[in-house]
């Protein structure tokens, strides 16, 4: 954002505050003349507000600032002679603002650069275990705009290009990133040496479950089993001794045994359903924590929502990089609505079919393959539909198992 656009922004803001004040101050204003009630209807016909309305020797009573000029409207032609008092508390707050108006304005100018520093990154941390790496790291980001002046908004999308890191660091493994405040902490992990170690261990491939054995694609060890083969669970697929009796060497087994498995999964879901859908409204409450102590909750509204959620999320304020022992603590409320889902019994069907493979598939670890499915049993009860379905899996079923003597065989 320009500085133009800070001015603009500004300068809206002052105008704003400016009649706020106006709303806010009351006016004493005395009329002299025969025509004095007439004013006064003049003011009630266009619904102005009148207060502390006295009628003696001369007329006054209390109006808004911002009403004046329809005072002045109807004072014309009426020959009445109007006053205002400049005195009381309301006349001095508008005074002073007159008179201060350079000063309030560099003040809020000030305060508005203050907060809107919180919306830049102004250090940038590298933390990694190689000074080398850290420095190389840290000019490919300044190179892809993940720098101090840097803007929140455009720095996630920075975020997503730094992942050239992996490309052009073949040493990193991870890459963290958290902002606080107006630092953003880049966490460098190196690749260790724990997989060649573990490449070097001498293991055997087990049956992590009970199937029949489908396909195999072994790239070391000596198979003992073969297609068509029944397996327990535990039982040696792939051997990690090679050579001829005798003469064996122990290495690391290594490949994949697909297998046919099979499940037997119950699910079961309400007949009368409520979707909850939220509908974008949010509301929000605030309060600073300093250690154990919070204060209470400020919001500027009260909620109106009947059905909400609630979420609640604590920021670290910092100024130029330097943390306060201070912390922003939100209260976001978002409104959901509810509404009653009218299924038939195939739409039951395929909801509940759906949920049971993603039950199915979790047990595969994502990686099998539905083959068939058979619906067991069908069934509403207590107000539910409860189904019972029968899966054919095809999946990986080879578990690496460090041996020992005793597993030689």
């Amino acid at each position: 954002m320009s500085m133009r656009q800070y001015m603009e922004i500004l300068f809206k803001f002052i105008l704003k505050v400016n009649q706020m004040i106006k709303g806010y101050l009351r006016v004493k204003v005395s009329l002299r003349g025969t025509n004095s009630s007439l004013v006064i209807s003049r003011l009630l016909l266009n619904n102005i507000s009148l207060e502390q309305v006295i009628c003696k020797e001369e007329t006054t009573f209390m109006i808004r600032y911002t009403d004046l000029a329809a005072l002045r409207k109807a004072v014309r032609r009426s020959g009445v002679k109007v006053s205002l008092s400049k005195e009381g508390e309301n006349h001095k707050i508008l005074e002073f603002t007159k008179m201060n108006i350079p000063s309030i304005a560099a003040f809020l100018l000030s305060a508005f650069i203050f907060f809107q520093a919180f919306q830049y990154i102004w250090a940038v941390e590298m933390t990694g275990p190689n000074p080398e790496i850290r420095d190389e790291a840290l000019e490919i980001l300044e190179e892809k705009g993940i720098k101090p002046g840097v803007h929140h908004s455009n720095l996630s999308l920075n975020q997503q290009s730094a992942s050239v890191l992996y490309k052009e660091i073949d040493q990193l493994s991870w890459i963290g990133y958290e902002r606080t405040g107006s630092k953003l902490k880049v966490t460098l992990r190196e690749k260790d040496s724990l997989h060649n170690k573990k490449s070097d261990q001498q293991a055997h491939l087990v049956a992590s479950k009970t199937g029949t054995i489908h396909t195999l694609s072994v790239s070391s060890g000596t198979p003992l089993v073969k297609r068509g083969d029944v397996v327990k669970k535990g039982e040696i697929l792939v051997s990690g001794y090679i050579g001829r009796e005798g003469y064996e060497k122990g290495i690391r087994a290594d490949g994949s045994v697909k297998a046919l498995t099979w499940y037997t999964v119950s699910v079961s879901m309400p007949v009368k359903n409520k979707i909850k859908k939220i509908t974008g409204q949010t509301h929000s409450k605030y309060a600073l924590q300093f250690r154990s102590f919070t204060t209470p909750f400020i919001s500027y509204k009260k909620s109106p929502f009947k059905n909400q959620i609630r979420q609640i999320s604590d920021q670290p304020l910092s100024v130029l990089g330097f943390h306060l022992p201070f912390k922003l603590v939100e209260k976001e409320y978002k409104e959901i609505s509810e509404s009653e889902m009218d299924f038939s019994e195939e739409d039951y069907k395929n909801v509940l079919k759906k949920i049971a493979e993603k039950d199915v598939l979790s047990f595969t670890e994502g990686s099998g393959q539905i083959l068939e499915e058979k619906i067991l049993h069908e069934d509403i009860e207590n107000g539910k539909v409860k189904l019972t379905i029968f899966y054919e899996v095809l999946e990986n079923i080879a578990a690496t198992k460090p041996f020992t003597e005793e597993t030689r065989e």
